[in-house]
């Protein structure tokens, strides 16, 4: 096996662990944005957020998907998913984007309109461009958004954006995520794998195999982990790694604790193994992410 020099480490941008809301209010519009040549920050947040190209070629990269955009092209990022966008060298691109809290939608609405979303994330990232009518409407709605967003007044019009972006949502949820989400035999799944879930949430730091998961809605593995699938788009052992990967990134930026003590604190009694899962994942080491930040 031939040598090879070592090469400079890979910059990194930086990660962003703030939501783009300013303190007291629950949606904010980021006017036009030029892509850096190194790529924007990863950021990630408890907003929905919608990201549009503007101008040149864009790729969003949400976890370890990637997502090529032209221009007025539009993806919906759910909630708390790193996401990033790139753009090819020596070219120049620009882009804009709105996010919104999912306070905006009170009580039922949030849970049964935006929760699906911070469950499921990874089911939930759409694309909008010009393939249908109801897409060209939602694109329209999302420039009235915009524009609302750079007036003087746009703290003071939260309702006039509430309803542009309840029509916009609409006509989203009823084109495409119904598919997902509004069948009775869905919300009966969802019913019955949210304790499974919690359990995740909760004991994520464990040694949790499937088994247990299982043991959690009273299922056996195979029956739990092909409806787990289908209502997750993933497996169980996934799952729980993907959320064990977004609180260690949680971990490196807001603690100085090792990279050894995080891994075990999230779960992960092999440092090699962490540090490999999460490379896989978030395409930098452990150590990368933090010195980005």
């Amino acid at each position: 096996m031939q040598s090879q020099q070592s090469q400079p480490p890979k910059q990194i941008r930086p990660v962003s662990a703030i939501g783009h809301l300013a303190a007291g209010h629950r949606f904010s519009v980021r006017q036009q944005q030029r892509v850096p040549t190194r790529g924007t920050p990863r950021a990630w947040h408890d907003e929905v957020e919608f990201f549009r190209a503007l101008s040149g070629q864009i790729t969003l990269h949400i976890e370890e998907d990637s997502f090529p955009l032209n221009e007025g092209e539009v993806i919906i990022v759910p909630p708390n998913m790193c996401h990033w966008a790139t753009k090819p060298p020596s070219t120049n691109a620009s882009y804009d984007s709105i996010c919104f809290s999912g306070g905006l939608f009170s009580g039922r609405g949030e849970r049964s309109y935006i929760g699906p979303l911070r469950l499921n994330g990874r089911a939930y990232i759409l694309k909008l461009c010009e393939d249908a009518d109801w897409q060209s409407q939602s694109l329209s709605l999302i420039q009235a958004l915009t524009e609302l967003g750079a007036s003087a007044d746009a703290g003071s019009r939260e309702l006039e954006f509430c309803g542009l972006l309840f029509l916009l949502w609409s006509k989203i949820y009823h084109n495409s995520y119904i598919n997902l989400s509004a069948t009775l035999a869905y919300q009966k799944l969802h019913r019955r794998l949210q304790s499974a879930v919690n359990y995740i949430h909760e004991h994520f730091s464990e040694d949790v195999s499937s088994r247990t998961m299982a043991n959690q809605v009273h299922l056996n593995i195979a029956t739990f982990c092909r409806y787990f699938k289908q209502l997750m788009g993933e497996t169980p052992i996934s799952y729980l790694n993907n959320y064990r990967i977004s609180r260690s990134r949680v971990l490196l930026m807001e603690t100085n604790k090792k990279v050894a003590d995080i891994a075990e604190e999230c779960g992960y009694n092999n440092l090699s193994y962490f540090n490999r899962d999460f490379k896989n994942r978030m395409r930098c080491t452990p150590s990368e992410y933090r010195k980005s930040v």
